[in-house]
Protein backbone atom coordinates (compact mmCIF):
# COMPACT_ATOMS: atom_id res chain seq x y z
CA UNK A 1 0.00 0.00 0.00
CA UNK A 2 1.54 3.21 -1.12
CA UNK A 3 2.15 5.64 2.17
CA UNK A 4 -0.18 8.57 0.75
CA UNK A 5 -3.18 6.22 1.13
CA UNK A 6 -2.17 5.75 5.03
CA UNK A 7 -2.36 9.56 5.41
CA UNK A 8 -6.07 9.01 5.77
CA UNK A 9 -5.43 7.36 9.34
CA UNK A 10 -4.27 10.79 10.26
CA UNK A 11 -7.69 12.43 9.86
CA UNK A 12 -9.54 9.68 12.01
CA UNK A 13 -7.79 11.51 14.59
CA UNK A 14 -8.03 15.34 13.81
CA UNK A 15 -11.74 15.23 12.73
CA UNK A 16 -13.13 13.74 16.08
CA UNK A 17 -10.69 15.90 18.67
CA UNK A 18 -11.89 19.11 16.22
CA UNK A 19 -15.72 17.99 16.91
CA UNK A 20 -15.02 17.56 20.29
CA UNK A 21 -13.41 20.83 21.08
CA UNK A 22 -16.14 22.62 19.00
CA UNK A 23 -18.39 20.78 21.57
CA UNK A 24 -16.30 21.28 24.79
CA UNK A 25 -15.65 25.16 23.68
CA UNK A 26 -19.64 25.77 22.84
CA UNK A 27 -20.95 24.16 26.07
CA UNK A 28 -18.30 25.83 28.59
CA UNK A 29 -18.65 29.42 27.11
CA UNK A 30 -22.94 29.28 26.14
CA UNK A 31 -21.63 29.69 22.30
CA UNK A 32 -23.50 28.26 19.38
CA UNK A 33 -21.61 26.46 16.85
CA UNK A 34 -21.09 29.14 14.66
CA UNK A 35 -19.43 31.27 17.36
CA UNK A 36 -17.46 27.93 18.31
CA UNK A 37 -15.91 27.91 15.47
CA UNK A 38 -15.35 31.30 15.27
CA UNK A 39 -13.57 30.89 18.44
CA UNK A 40 -11.55 28.03 17.63
CA UNK A 41 -9.96 29.40 14.42
CA UNK A 42 -9.09 32.51 16.88
CA UNK A 43 -11.44 35.18 15.71
CA UNK A 44 -13.92 35.32 18.78
CA UNK A 45 -12.22 35.03 22.22
CA UNK A 46 -13.28 32.12 24.64
CA UNK A 47 -12.67 30.98 27.97
CA UNK A 48 -9.92 28.31 27.92
CA UNK A 49 -10.33 25.04 30.28
CA UNK A 50 -7.56 22.44 31.46
CA UNK A 51 -10.11 19.83 29.89
CA UNK A 52 -10.35 22.24 26.29
CA UNK A 53 -6.29 22.69 26.57
CA UNK A 54 -5.51 19.13 26.64
CA UNK A 55 -7.74 17.97 23.94
CA UNK A 56 -6.06 20.92 21.77
CA UNK A 57 -2.75 20.00 22.56
CA UNK A 58 -3.85 16.11 21.97
CA UNK A 59 -5.69 16.48 19.04
CA UNK A 60 -3.03 18.45 17.37
CA UNK A 61 -0.02 16.31 18.70
CA UNK A 62 -1.62 13.13 18.19
CA UNK A 63 -2.52 13.96 14.08
CA UNK A 64 0.76 15.75 13.58
CA UNK A 65 2.52 12.74 14.97
CA UNK A 66 0.76 10.32 13.51
CA UNK A 67 1.54 11.73 10.09
CA UNK A 68 5.14 11.77 10.78
CA UNK A 69 5.30 8.52 11.96
CA UNK A 70 3.80 7.24 8.70
CA UNK A 71 5.61 9.36 6.58
CA UNK A 72 9.32 8.26 8.40
CA UNK A 73 7.66 4.65 8.13
CA UNK A 74 7.49 4.89 4.40
CA UNK A 75 10.09 2.74 2.42
CA UNK A 76 11.57 5.15 0.19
Amino acid sequence: MPCSENLGSVHLVFWPGTFLLIYLVAKHNQFGLKEAVLALVGVKKFQRTLLINTVLAATLLGSLGLAVWIIQTCPN
